[in-house]
Protein backbone atom coordinates (compact mmCIF):
# COMPACT_ATOMS: atom_id res chain seq x y z
CA UNK A 1 0.00 0.00 0.00
CA UNK A 2 1.71 0.92 -0.04
CA UNK A 3 3.60 2.83 -3.04
CA UNK A 4 0.22 5.51 -3.15
CA UNK A 5 1.22 5.96 0.43
CA UNK A 6 4.78 7.10 -0.59
CA UNK A 7 2.89 9.93 -2.81
CA UNK A 8 1.85 11.49 0.35
CA UNK A 9 5.22 12.36 1.20
CA UNK A 10 5.73 13.43 5.28
CA UNK A 11 2.60 12.01 6.37
CA UNK A 12 3.66 8.65 7.18
CA UNK A 13 6.30 6.88 9.00
CA UNK A 14 9.21 5.43 7.40
CA UNK A 15 11.47 2.47 8.66
CA UNK A 16 14.67 0.88 7.08
CA UNK A 17 13.87 -2.34 8.43
CA UNK A 18 10.61 -4.23 8.42
CA UNK A 19 8.27 -3.44 11.08
CA UNK A 20 7.85 -6.96 12.09
CA UNK A 21 9.89 -10.39 12.69
CA UNK A 22 9.46 -13.60 10.37
CA UNK A 23 7.92 -15.48 13.49
CA UNK A 24 4.87 -12.61 13.96
CA UNK A 25 4.06 -12.74 10.57
CA UNK A 26 0.17 -13.95 10.33
CA UNK A 27 -1.43 -15.28 6.98
CA UNK A 28 -4.86 -13.54 5.79
CA UNK A 29 -6.39 -15.40 3.27
CA UNK A 30 -9.68 -13.28 3.03
CA UNK A 31 -8.13 -10.37 1.57
CA UNK A 32 -6.72 -12.29 -1.90
CA UNK A 33 -8.85 -11.04 -4.89
CA UNK A 34 -10.07 -7.44 -6.17
CA UNK A 35 -11.48 -4.62 -3.95
CA UNK A 36 -12.91 -1.50 -4.91
CA UNK A 37 -11.17 1.99 -3.38
CA UNK A 38 -13.34 4.00 -1.35
CA UNK A 39 -11.11 6.26 0.31
CA UNK A 40 -7.53 7.02 -0.78
CA UNK A 41 -5.75 8.68 1.81
CA UNK A 42 -8.40 10.48 3.78
CA UNK A 43 -9.88 11.56 0.36
CA UNK A 44 -13.42 9.83 -1.13
CA UNK A 45 -12.70 7.94 -4.22
CA UNK A 46 -15.44 5.77 -4.62
CA UNK A 47 -16.90 6.65 -7.41
CA UNK A 48 -13.81 6.53 -10.10
CA UNK A 49 -13.56 3.13 -10.20
CA UNK A 50 -10.31 2.27 -8.90
CA UNK A 51 -9.17 -1.70 -7.79
CA UNK A 52 -6.47 -3.06 -6.00
CA UNK A 53 -5.63 -6.53 -6.59
CA UNK A 54 -4.46 -8.39 -3.22
CA UNK A 55 -2.55 -11.54 -2.97
CA UNK A 56 -0.35 -13.13 -0.30
CA UNK A 57 2.31 -11.07 -0.29
CA UNK A 58 1.72 -8.50 -2.80
CA UNK A 59 -0.91 -5.63 -3.75
CA UNK A 60 -1.19 -4.38 -7.07
CA UNK A 61 -2.28 -0.55 -6.19
CA UNK A 62 -4.15 1.02 -9.23
CA UNK A 63 -4.63 4.60 -9.79
CA UNK A 64 -7.54 6.55 -11.72
CA UNK A 65 -5.80 5.61 -14.98
CA UNK A 66 -4.90 2.32 -14.16
CA UNK A 67 -1.29 2.45 -13.60
CA UNK A 68 -0.10 -0.14 -11.40
CA UNK A 69 2.26 -0.38 -8.59
CA UNK A 70 3.38 -3.50 -6.66
CA UNK A 71 3.64 -3.52 -3.44
CA UNK A 72 5.50 -6.49 -1.32
CA UNK A 73 3.26 -6.75 2.00
CA UNK A 74 3.59 -8.61 5.20
CA UNK A 75 0.51 -9.01 7.64
CA UNK A 76 1.71 -9.42 11.48
CA UNK A 77 0.05 -9.27 14.46
CA UNK A 78 1.50 -7.25 17.56
CA UNK A 79 -0.57 -6.83 20.71
CA UNK A 80 -3.28 -8.46 19.49
CA UNK A 81 -3.84 -6.11 16.44
CA UNK A 82 -3.06 -6.56 12.65
CA UNK A 83 -0.84 -4.92 10.77
CA UNK A 84 0.23 -4.63 7.22
CA UNK A 85 4.49 -3.82 6.79
CA UNK A 86 4.57 -2.66 2.73
CA UNK A 87 7.80 -1.76 1.01
CA UNK A 88 7.73 -0.77 -2.53
CA UNK A 89 7.41 -4.16 -4.82
CA UNK A 90 9.59 -4.74 -8.35
CA UNK A 91 12.80 -3.71 -7.44
CA UNK A 92 14.13 -6.96 -9.23
CA UNK A 93 13.56 -5.27 -12.31
CA UNK A 94 14.77 -2.07 -11.62
CA UNK A 95 17.81 -0.52 -13.00
CA UNK A 96 21.38 -1.29 -11.45
CA UNK A 97 21.53 2.71 -11.24
CA UNK A 98 18.21 3.29 -10.41
CA UNK A 99 18.50 1.52 -6.96
CA UNK A 100 21.95 2.75 -6.59
CA UNK A 101 20.27 6.19 -5.62
CA UNK A 102 16.79 5.16 -4.48
CA UNK A 103 16.13 2.45 -1.59
CA UNK A 104 12.32 1.23 -0.88
CA UNK A 105 11.41 2.10 3.21
CA UNK A 106 9.07 0.12 4.88
CA UNK A 107 5.58 1.79 5.96
CA UNK A 108 3.27 0.15 8.51
CA UNK A 109 -0.78 0.40 9.14
CA UNK A 110 -3.02 -0.84 11.29
CA UNK A 111 -5.61 -3.04 9.51
CA UNK A 112 -9.66 -3.63 10.35
CA UNK A 113 -10.62 -6.29 8.61
CA UNK A 114 -15.01 -6.62 8.99
CA UNK A 115 -16.54 -8.60 6.34
CA UNK A 116 -15.87 -7.77 2.77
CA UNK A 117 -14.52 -3.98 4.07
CA UNK A 118 -11.08 -3.61 5.24
CA UNK A 119 -9.62 -0.75 6.24
CA UNK A 120 -5.48 0.52 6.23
CA UNK A 121 -4.55 2.80 8.87
CA UNK A 122 -1.22 4.21 8.42
CA UNK A 123 1.44 5.10 11.25
CA UNK A 124 1.27 8.87 11.46
CA UNK A 125 4.86 10.89 11.45
CA UNK A 126 3.90 13.64 13.16
CA UNK A 127 2.14 12.22 16.02
CA UNK A 128 5.62 9.82 16.80
CA UNK A 129 7.24 13.34 16.00
CA UNK A 130 5.94 14.95 18.72
CA UNK A 131 6.13 11.60 20.96
CA UNK A 132 9.98 11.29 20.15
CA UNK A 133 10.65 14.89 20.14
CA UNK A 134 9.18 15.32 24.27
CA UNK A 135 11.23 11.54 24.70
CA UNK A 136 7.78 9.62 25.91
CA UNK A 137 8.86 7.28 22.94
CA UNK A 138 12.61 6.38 21.94
CA UNK A 139 13.17 4.95 18.77
CA UNK A 140 16.80 5.15 16.72
CA UNK A 141 16.41 7.37 13.93
CA UNK A 142 18.42 9.31 11.19
CA UNK A 143 17.36 12.68 11.01
CA UNK A 144 18.05 14.78 8.12
CA UNK A 145 18.36 18.62 9.01
CA UNK A 146 17.27 19.68 5.66
CA UNK A 147 13.41 18.35 5.81
CA UNK A 148 11.29 16.75 8.54
CA UNK A 149 10.78 13.29 7.77
CA UNK A 150 13.09 11.18 9.81
CA UNK A 151 14.20 7.22 8.70
CA UNK A 152 13.82 5.33 11.36
CA UNK A 153 16.35 2.59 11.94
CA UNK A 154 14.68 0.20 14.81
CA UNK A 155 15.11 -3.37 14.84
CA UNK A 156 11.37 -5.35 14.18
CA UNK A 157 11.35 -6.77 17.43
CA UNK A 158 11.69 -2.66 18.60
CA UNK A 159 8.72 -2.03 16.47
CA UNK A 160 6.67 -4.55 17.39
CA UNK A 161 6.75 -3.50 20.86
CA UNK A 162 6.46 -0.29 19.89
CA UNK A 163 3.43 -1.15 17.90
CA UNK A 164 1.95 -3.52 20.75
CA UNK A 165 2.17 -0.19 23.04
CA UNK A 166 0.03 2.07 21.03
CA UNK A 167 -2.00 0.00 18.72
CA UNK A 168 -5.15 1.28 20.18
CA UNK A 169 -4.10 5.02 20.12
CA UNK A 170 -6.59 6.66 17.94
CA UNK A 171 -3.74 9.62 17.48
CA UNK A 172 -1.35 7.26 16.23
CA UNK A 173 -3.57 5.84 13.66
CA UNK A 174 -5.70 8.51 12.81
CA UNK A 175 -8.65 8.69 10.20
CA UNK A 176 -6.65 11.80 8.35
CA UNK A 177 -4.89 9.08 6.39
CA UNK A 178 -7.39 6.31 6.23
CA UNK A 179 -7.57 3.80 3.26
CA UNK A 180 -10.78 1.80 3.24
CA UNK A 181 -11.92 -1.05 0.18
CA UNK A 182 -14.83 -2.93 -0.27
CA UNK A 183 -14.47 -6.74 -1.59
CA UNK A 184 -15.73 -6.87 -5.03
CA UNK A 185 -18.28 -10.08 -5.74
CA UNK A 186 -16.54 -12.76 -7.62
CA UNK A 187 -18.00 -13.50 -10.83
Amino acid sequence: MLAVMVAAAGCIVQSFHPFCREQSKVPVPELAGDWQLLTNFGEDVAGKGIVWSFESQKIIARDEKTNASNIGVAYFKAGGQLFCDSVAGDTETAGWYWLWHVRPVHTVSKVELKDDVVKFRPLDLTWLTNKVACGEVKLAMVDNPKDSWPLYICSPAEWEKFLAQFAADTNAFPDAHLYVLKKKPVK
